[in-house]
């Protein structure tokens, strides 16, 4: 019976490597460093809908640096 329940244990969760954990929700100063660019490029371009919509974390103004990463990388296959 010792095995079986030991087969049910679910594994430790992995931990994810600093780029994703800590500084995967980005505010706009933060994003435009990252990308070396202006604020005023990153709110064009997400009214432009080239980037994705930020989402709002206890009040703060946030993007999903996944999200963002993805979408630039769709941008530059295009």
């Amino acid at each position: 019976m010792e095995g079986k329940n030991s087969e049910n244990v679910m594994p430790q969760a992995v931990r994810l490597p600093l780029e994703n954990s800590e500084q995967r929700w980005l505010r706009y100063p933060e994003l435009a460093k990252k990308l070396g660019v202006s604020e005023r490029t990153i709110r064009r371009d997400k009214d432009e809908k080239k980037l994705p919509e930020p989402i709002k974390i206890r009040g703060c103004v946030v993007f999903d640096w996944l999200e963002v990463a993805a979408a630039l990388e769709a941008r530059k296959q295009n």
